[in-house]
């Protein structure tokens, strides 16, 4: 199953396999990564394959996306 995600770079839409996604973490003024692309306007980042995706979108949108594709965790 596929998610379509916003990256911050020019706003580009992004495909991901949610087989790959390893970690999803929502970005916090003071985390780690809040520095580096909290202020570029990401609200989350995605772990896969060891990397990080920062995306615009929030954990509880990415939440809703999962569940709308898998009605096993709720969707239709």
């Amino acid at each position: 199953m596929f998610l379509k995600v916003h990256g911050i770079v020019n706003n580009e839409r992004i495909m991901l396999n949610v087989d790959d996604i390893e970690a999803i973490q929502e970005l916090k003024e003071g985390s780690k990564f809040y520095e580096t692309y909290g202020t570029a306007g990401a609200k989350t980042i995605i772990r896969i394959n060891d990397r990080v995706l920062p995306v615009r979108e929030t954990v509880i949108q990415i939440e809703h996306l999962m569940c709308k594709k898998m009605p096993i965790l709720g969707g239709k």
